[in-house]
């Protein structure tokens, strides 16, 4: 269900796999449920992309955490900058297919996936393009 989240948000915004510069993962700091994103989200963008996670420096603010991740998402597509996970110390091997950022790192994003992934399979997954002039 999280790849589909991601390909139906990539379909509505009429992009493909490669368009994708960054995810912001839901990642809650769980064994399963980050090993089972991170395996999603290689195989929705079919490669090692930057993946981090803001519940590091947020917490998980449940019903709130979709809104404030995405507003500093969108500062990250200003600031052409990837903000890391807080705190990220070892790294499950099974995490290790996707990019996963561990240093703020100056990057050229145009088009980036967020992801919100539930308890129950309630799962969305939101494209965004930055807007040029």
């Amino acid at each position: 269900m999280m790849i589909r989240a991601m390909e139906l948000a990539m379909g509505e915004g009429g992009l493909v796999a490669g368009d994708i510069d960054y995810v912001n993962a839901h990642a809650t700091g769980t064994e399963q449920g980050d090993i089972a994103e991170a395996a999603a989200i290689s195989t929705a963008v079919d490669r090692a992309i930057p993946v981090s996670s803001l519940k590091g420096h947020l917490g998980h603010t449940l019903g709130a955490a979709g809104a404030l991740e995405l507003i500093v998402l969108l500062e990250m597509l200003e600031r052409q900058e990837i903000i890391p996970t807080r705190n990220l110390g070892s790294i499950d091997p099974r995490c290790a297919v996707v990019d996963l950022v561990g240093e703020k790192r100056v990057a050229n994003l145009e088009t980036v996936l967020k992801n919100n992934f539930a308890l129950g399979g309630v799962n969305t997954s939101l494209a965004i393009r930055r807007r040029t002039l």
